[in-house]
């Protein structure tokens, strides 16, 4: 049976507002499938892709191809298209429907231009919306695909002139400044050198501490029954602290367990900016193990890591991972990853909102840094 299409179209500050009221609670993709058209092509298509075009992709899909849906967007160098409803699996790459978005650029890149003219205003538009999707689901942008990479496809899509690592680089981009590059899937990454990578700010306990115990972070005590770690006081819960006067307990007092526990145990000292308030955050409120595991995660995702070096343990080899890799595009990939850890847990109903909460204000704290 056919789903039915979307038929509206997005800039792409109205396609961000447009996600943020979706849910997907029924089907959660698991990263993003990146296409191109082929036919048609940019030349075909002057003055980009119109509803009509639209309807007649629709007729294609339905009446022609006998499929129950298509891809989920398509992009012209003016709008973002919605297709496919995106909380609904679709039609686009044999092996991964039923786990992933699919993303289709209007154009032929394997002849026409992806970094300049019309094919850069496409690229823009679907870095926008790759960042956007990525931000929506908690996937960090190294797990997007491209079409030729689906082992059951002989497609060539999205084309030679769309390079992934370029592409996902702007896709970090973008969703660190919420800014497109002139060329933004063109390879401009600053290298360090190391006397540079030396003079990168290190682990700051106290701004760590001002942050968690921030009004919006770890307030005052609280006693909620849904709770599994029964009352709390500045973040430091009766479960993990038995023998600690939860409800009288000083500012002071949590600070001081906060630093033996949580700070020490991660290297916070070792780790650079922002990396170290993330996983210090990290530590606080979804454990020190997991806070390692995210770290290295984050770091295996952009090849800084094996992924058999996963395993919890903060050693020689993650904190040598750590030095040619970028902070903030690292933290950056922190908090998605722990935003999915918090997706994926039954109290998410009780305390989604909140933990959402944090991670948007943990988010705002290392951009402005």
């Amino acid at each position: 049976m056919w789903k039915g299409i979307v038929g509206k179209s997005f800039s792409p500050e109205a396609f961000r507002e447009y996600v943020t009221e979706l849910s997907f609670q029924d089907w959660r993709p698991e990263f993003v499938v990146l296409h191109n058209t082929g036919i048609p092509t940019l030349g075909q298509r002057p003055q980009g892709l119109t509803l009509e075009h639209i309807k007649g992709l629709e007729s294609y899909y339905r009446d022609d191809m006998g499929w129950s849906a298509g891809p989920h967007l398509f992009l012209d160098d003016r709008q973002i298209w919605a297709f496919t409803p995106l909380t609904t699996p679709g039609v686009h790459s044999p092996s991964w429907n039923s786990r992933s978005l699919g993303v289709e650029m209007l154009g032929d890149y394997d002849r026409e231009e992806f970094d300049s003219g019309r094919g850069l205003a496409v690229q823009q538009n679907a870095v926008a919306a790759v960042a956007i999707l990525s931000a929506a689901l908690a996937l960090p942008p190294d797990t997007m695909r491209l079409h030729r990479e689906d082992p059951e496809t002989k497609h060539h899509c999205p084309g030679d002139r769309v390079d992934k690592v370029a592409f996902v680089q702007a896709v970090k981009d973008y969703s660190t400044t919420g800014e497109l590059r002139e060329n933004s899937a063109s390879p401009q990454t600053q290298i360090l050198t190391p006397e540079e990578k030396r003079t990168e700010k290190t682990g700051d306990l106290q701004a760590a501490l001002d942050f968690v115990l921030g009004d919006n972070i770890e307030g005052g005590y609280i006693n909620n029954p849904a709770d599994p770690g029964g009352e709390t006081n500045f973040g430091i819960c009766k479960r993990s602290y038995p023998d600690v006067d939860i409800k009288n307990l000083t500012r002071d007092g949590a600070k001081a367990i906060y630093a033996r526990d949580y700070w020490a145990p991660i290297h916070g000292d070792e780790l650079p900016e922002p990396v170290a308030l993330v996983a210090f955050d990290c530590a606080v409120n979804q454990g020190v193990g997991t806070a390692v595991k995210v770290l290295q995660e984050a770091l295996a995702n952009q090849g800084y890591l094996p992924d058999s070096a996963v395993d919890g343990r903060l050693g020689p080899q993650t904190l040598e991972a750590l030095k040619p890799a970028d902070s903030l595009w690292l933290a950056t990939d922190m908090i998605f990853l722990r935003l999915g850890r918090y997706l994926d847990l039954k109290s998410w109903g009780n305390f989604g909102k909140g933990w959402a909460r944090r991670m948007q204000l943990l988010y705002d704290q290392i951009r402005s840094a």
